[in-house]
């Protein structure tokens, strides 16, 4: 008899145990479950183009610079063979010279045939909408650093250029066209405001 009361209650001990076990399990999956469903991960975000808009950049941030225009490029290449004789090795950049919106070409020939002791040839063309050039100045003697200076004259921006034995000279338009012998110009102290044109080799063209 007193055996047999010992199993009963050792048998109600094991699942008082069992249950008190269950119930730990229980509470420990429902607090990670709390724990998940409180700090959810954070999504991805894409960044687009309106996102970088947003953030201060602007269309042309998004896009090639004009040197790499290729319908420009098209028409500055035989204008060039034209205006070199053929001889198209040369420097390029493209800035707005007379604010219509629309980069105009700053050429340096280069080679034999267009340096010499005192600078090379540069070529200035005007562009437009339809994306043809027209010859506004050819200058001899001119050298690297090329400015594009703050002031303008007759709706040109002023430009600087390198001329030895001088330094930086002063080239304004006339309304017609800049000055052709830069050595004969006043010189001229860079400001702040005058930016420098990053002549470049011409882009090849497929």
């Amino acid at each position: 008899m007193m055996n047999r009361i010992f199993s009963l209650a050792l048998l109600s001990t094991s699942i008082m145990a069992c249950s008190n076990i269950n119930n730990q399990l229980d509470s420990s999956d429902k607090s990670s479950t709390d724990q998940s469903q409180a700090t959810p991960s954070n999504p991805i975000k894409n960044t687009s183009a309106n996102d970088l808009k947003d953030s201060g950049l602007k269309d042309n941030d998004l896009k090639d610079d004009a040197t790499k225009d290729h319908d420009l490029a098209r028409h500055l290449l035989p204008s060039m063979i034209e205006h070199s004789y053929g001889k198209t090795d040369y420097l390029e950049a493209w800035r707005d010279l007379n604010g219509d919106q629309i980069k105009d070409a700053v050429v340096l020939l280069q080679g034999t045939e267009w340096c010499g002791s005192g600078g090379c040839t540069m070529l200035i063309y005007h562009a437009k909408n339809d994306h043809s050039l027209t010859l506004v100045t050819k200058t001899t003697v001119t050298n690297t650093p090329i400015y594009q200076l703050s002031s303008t004259h007759n709706g040109w921006s002023d430009l600087s250029v390198y001329s030895k034995g001088v330094g930086q000279v002063k080239l304004s338009f006339d309304g017609k066209s800049y000055p052709s012998n830069p050595s004969l110009e006043k010189s001229y102290q860079i400001q702040k405001a005058d930016q420098q044109l990053e002549l470049s080799k011409p882009l090849e063209l497929n």
